[in-house]
């Protein structure tokens, strides 16, 4: 592989008359233009260090990763997404529970 001979990602892309593209800052929820989701590409990209290159395959394709820079989650956001998350786990378990309830009480 051209990378593994000291060649950057661009200069390989090249060769191969690819154009390499760059992403924003994606989370494991974003879709990310022209990649399928998979936990292959996911999985990959967010066990990188930076400056890692990796290959993964999905359906539409190999892709050659490489991550430049990591952007740590905002622990704001993450509180509020928590706490939100918290919320809707609890509202639905006490709606099945009284969706049983009642269903319970029917055969009585």
């Amino acid at each position: 592989m051209k990378i593994k001979e000291g060649k950057s990602l661009n200069q390989a892309a090249s060769i191969f008359h690819k154009k390499p593209r760059t992403t924003n800052f994606f989370s494991m929820r974003d879709f990310i233009p022209e990649v399928p989701y998979s936990s292959e590409f996911y999985g990959l990209a967010f066990t990188m260090k930076k400056g890692d290159i990796g290959l993964t395959s999905t359906k539409k394709g190999t892709f050659i990763i490489e991550l430049v820079e990591r952007k740590e989650a905002e622990k704001e956001d993450f509180e509020q997404l928590s706490a939100t998350l918290f919320v809707n786990i609890m509202m639905k378990k006490r709606n099945d529970y009284e969706t049983c309830l009642s269903w319970l009480q029917k055969d009585q």
